[in-house]
C-alpha cells in the first residue's frame, strides 16, 4: 500500500476489545476562561466554545455519530489528558456512582486507616492463619473495606456502595 492510497476507515478493523483500531481523534482545547474549543479531525465541531458541563454531553454524541473517539483535552495551562469515549458511556448530567465506605463511631478528628479485604482464611487450631496474595488479588480492590481508627482502635468491616 503505497502513502497515496491510505485513507481511514473508523471501524472497519476492530482490535479484541471490539473498539477500532483506529479512531477518530477529538480534540479539546480549553482556554483561561474555561471554556472549550472542540474539533473532530482537525475540523471545529460547533461554532463556538463549549462549557466544561456541556463537554459530556457534545463528546457522547460525537461518539454517537463517529463510534468510539480518541479525546485529546489540553488544559490552559498546557497540561494533556487523553481519554476514549464508547458510544452510549456518558451519564447525562447525572453524577456517577461513587464506590465508598461509611463508618460512625470514631472520635473526632480520628485518623482513619482504610484496608480493602482481598481474601478469607481460616485460622488453623492453634490461631494462625497465613496468606499469600497473588499479584491478581489485589490489582481490582473490589469487595470489603475495613476502617480502622487510629487512636480508638475501633474496626468497621462495610462493603463498597
Amino acid at each position: 500500500m503505497n502513502a497515496g492510497n491510505m485513507h481511514r476507515t473508523y471501524g472497519a478493523t476492530r482490535g479484541e476489545s471490539g473498539v477500532p483500531v483506529v479512531m477518530p481523534q477529538v480534540e479539546v482545547g480549553f482556554g483561561a476562561d474555561g471554556s472549550a474549543r472542540v474539533t473532530v479531525e482537525q475540523s471545529p465541531y460547533d461554532d463556538g466554545p463549549v462549557s466544561r458541563n456541556d463537554l459530556e454531553g457534545l463528546l457522547g454524541e460525537i461518539a454517537t455519530t463517529h463510534g468510539p473517539i480518541r479525546v485529546l483535552v489540553t488544559e490552559s495551562d498546557g497540561s494533556q489528558f487523553t481519554d476514549i469515549v464508547l458510544p452510549g458511556t456518558t451519564r447525562h448530567g447525572t453524577a456517577p456512582p461513587t464506590p465508598g465506605a461509611d463508618g460512625s463511631g470514631f472520635l473526632p478528628d480520628e485518623d482513619i486507616a482504610v484496608a480493602f479485604i482481598v481474601a478469607h482464611r481460616q485460622a488453623d487450631a492453634a490461631g494462625h492463619a497465613r496468606l499469600r496474595l497473588p499479584p491478581a488479588a489485589v490489582q481490582g480492590m473490589a469487595g470489603s473495606v475495613v476502617l480502622i481508627g487510629r487512636t480508638s482502635g475501633r474496626c468497621i468491616i462495610c462493603e463498597m456502595a
